[in-house]
């Protein structure tokens, strides 16, 4: 209707960047158990799609821009799986419905949230992001899966922030054998003083991941993303 179109039509001010998980046709248990979790991670953002498509991201990206467009969505997370890729993940980012960029990774070691019996952190709360390691300044592959990363899990975009509702924490660590992934809830306990003793309890998913194939942004379309609009100079 005229409404769904006035939604996705460009605006000064864009929407909140909504996330697709999707199942390819060969996608593993564990990887769709691993999207299960992120999704708990990352609503109301996102939506898992449980029917399992034959795409191949790499090969061809046309049917993740037309889904795109279908379903008014920026972020993908496309799982497979095969001997040559074992527990694989495509992260990949839409500028204007068109492929703006994609890193593809692989799952090496993954502990779920229903092994962690703490306290979960708030639905929607919005999440402090940590990205510890040189190699996110210094490594050219590191530097864009930060930058995905970030898009991925920054959840709704606010002018200010109550920090009695900062309430979780997902940090990424660099290193050589790859990229891990530590979510923890943070408890602010009593400290005897004003301010109160913050602790990090660990709440998952907790996730190790290799980076493998990637498909960076030609030079004009990544600063055609980043243009600022002149109304909001």
């Amino acid at each position: 209707g005229k409404k769904a179109l006035q939604e996705r039509s460009a605006k000064v001010v864009e929407n909140d960047k909504k996330i697709l998980y999707v199942h390819g046709s060969t996608c593993s248990q564990l990887v769709q158990n691993a999207f299960k979790d992120l999704h708990a991670m990352t609503k109301p953002q996102s939506v898992v799609f449980s029917r399992k498509h034959d795409y191949r991201p790499f090969e061809d990206f046309l049917p993740l821009e037309n889904m795109s467009a279908q379903q008014d969505v920026a972020l993908f997370a496309f799982g497979s799986h095969n001997k040559k890729r074992p527990n694989n993940i495509v992260f990949a980012r839409m500028f204007d419905h068109h492929l703006l960029d994609m890193m593809e990774v692989g799952i090496t070691r993954i502990t779920f949230m229903s092994e962690f019996k703490n306290e979960k952190n708030m639905l929607g709360s919005k999440p402090c992001l940590v990205f510890l390691g040189s190699l996110f300044t210094t490594n050219a592959d590191y530097i864009h899966a930060k930058n995905i990363f970030a898009d991925f899990c920054r959840g709704v975009v606010v002018d200010s922030i109550n920090l009695a509702g900062l309430d979780h924490t997902v940090v990424f660590t660099a290193t050589e054998e790859g990229i891990f992934l530590r979510h923890y809830r943070i408890a602010l306990k009593k400290s005897g003083s004003r301010l109160p003793l913050a602790e990090l309890e660990e709440i998952g998913p907790s996730i190790d991941f290799t980076v493998r194939r990637t498909k960076w942004a030609a030079e004009e379309l990544w600063k055609e993303s980043l243009r600022v609009p002149k109304e909001l100079k």
